[in-house]
């Protein structure tokens, strides 16, 4: 994948196999629109097929096997209609919200794509763009990368969990408080997070250029300065004569903070 970080985190947009650019949204345009917004339109990329149906484990595998790629479920007539709804709750057809997420990224218009429903393909003749698996995989990574996505391997369901009533059963228990838990702990509201980052630079980063940075220099910038926190409390101690910190080491909070990386890219 050719994705320049530097220039990523300087707030460009992602040249994509020099074709066009990616559109990477600013803080104002995510709150605008609102968070949730901004991360559905995100979820057909980042979502597996086995992330959408671990919750339904007694078909799970099968609908892995037979659709390896969630554009594949959108030529499929029963999933088409089912799937946005399992994922966000609206009604709509999943070959629309795929079009319409397409669209959002790369700054266009869903008119000027097309479905090919014999070859299994999404077109665009104005971005002379052809979207097979092996493309919507590409492109799928590019937004993982940009929205820092990280899948929880604890709500992805183990493989032939339904080959016994048992594991089936048990699956089903821990999906359920996993879920919950994860939907209690959700990391605060979006505001949190921007109070959290004025606070910890001494409100030196403004309100106003918090809303110019873009979703991933801000969550960067608020990685690196919990990270020099961290450092900062463990340097306090180091340094406190009631310790005994002879055969501690203490490394610089600079060699710490790094881009935060898609492990895959």
């Amino acid at each position: 994948m050719g994705i320049n970080y530097t220039k990523l985190i300087l707030g460009r947009d992602v040249e994509y196999e020099d074709k066009f650019k990616i559109h990477v949204p600013k803080i104002k345009e995510i709150i605008e629109n609102g968070e949730s917004e901004f991360m559905m339109k995100a979820r057909p990329f980042t979502d597996s097929v086995r992330k959408i149906f671990s919750g339904m484990p007694e078909i799970v595998d099968e609908m892995e096997k037979q659709f390896p790629s969630l554009l594949l479920l959108a030529f499929d007539e029963e999933a088409n209609n089912e799937v946005v709804e399992l994922l966000t709750g609206n009604k709509i057809l999943l070959s629309d919200y795929i079009i319409e997420s397409l669209a959002y990224w790369v700054e266009c218009d869903p008119e000027d794509f097309q479905l090919l429903p014999a070859s299994k393909k999404i077109v665009s003749e104005k971005l002379d763009w052809i979207i097979d698996v092996e493309e919507y995989k590409k492109f799928s990574d590019y937004i993982k990368v940009i929205t820092l996505y990280q899948e929880n391997p604890d709500l992805i369901a183990p493989k032939n969990v339904a080959s016994n009533d048992r594991k089936l059963d048990i699956w089903k228990k821990v999906y359920a408080g996993r879920l919950q838990k994860q939907q209690n702990d959700n990391g605060g509201e979006f505001g949190d997070k921007i109070l959290i980052l004025q606070i910890a630079t001494g409100s030196f980063v403004t309100a106003d250029v918090i809303e110019n940075l873009t979703y991933y220099q801000f969550v960067n910038m608020l990685n690196g300065y919990m990270e020099r926190e961290a450092h900062m409390e463990e340097l306090a101690f180091y340094t406190s004569s009631k310790f005994d910190t002879k055969d501690m080491k203490l490394t610089s909070w600079q060699s710490k903070v790094k881009l935060i990386k898609n492990n895959k890219n």
